[in-house]
């Protein structure tokens, strides 16, 4: 799943409908049709009975089976909307955190290549020591655009456009809202990617 969650990590429909139409569901769904799911098998048996040469049998029981009673356990217990949605937003930071980036000075053109993890607090350019410093690469509209969003937001700026499918216009939007907390902030760009990556194919050239 990307590294966003473990191999038994418990994923509910919340979540599951946050990820439809991202590389994260689509790879997801593709692991799972390849590992756990005979679809050469299914065919054969469905094939089988639509020509009757296979047949169904019914057989009534005074027990449950070992099988039905786990279902029906899981279900009566409730599958958790993530175990735990803490460590999917640890896993998204890491991963962020990791993120190689250019920053570029737009008064004297010095250039720093970083990490998010790592970047300076303030954004000064360590050159000229002005608070000018954008996300290279990018038009010039867009670097200014983003250079007021560092002046601005600071880390959770860079954070912002740090995200695949965020820019500068989406994460202005989304940072001009008072988030409680981080999670929180990290969850709305998570949407924002996910309706990119969803309205993306529509575009044309």
């Amino acid at each position: 799943m990307f590294g966003m969650f473990g191999e038994d990590a418990m994923v509910g429909t919340k979540l599951i409908r946050l990820m439809v139409d991202t590389p994260v569901y689509d790879e997801t769904v593709n692991s799972i049709f390849r590992r756990y799911f005979d679809l050469d098998g299914t065919k054969k048996v469905l094939m089988g009975l639509m020509k009757k040469e296979l047949e169904l049998v019914f057989e009534e029981r005074e027990k449950l089976s070992f099988f039905a009673i786990e279902g029906i356990k899981r279900k009566e217990e409730g599958v958790p909307s993530i175990q735990p949605r803490e460590a999917m937003l640890k896993s998204i930071r890491e991963e962020l955190g990791k993120k190689k980036i250019n920053l570029h000075c737009l008064s004297c053109g010095a250039e720093r290549i970083t990490t998010v993890a790592n970047s300076p607090e303030n954004y000064k350019c360590h050159k000229c020591g002005r608070t000018s410093l954008t996300l290279w690469p990018g038009e010039p509209q867009e670097l200014a655009d983003k250079a007021a969003i560092l002046r601005a937001y600071g880390k959770k700026g860079l954070l912002a456009l740090s995200v695949y499918g965020v820019g500068p216009k989406t994460a202005n939007r989304i940072l001009s809202k008072l988030h409680k907390d981080e999670d929180i902030l990290l969850l709305e760009l998570l949407e924002a990617q996910k309706n990119f990556i969803k309205n993306k194919k529509y575009w044309r050239a």
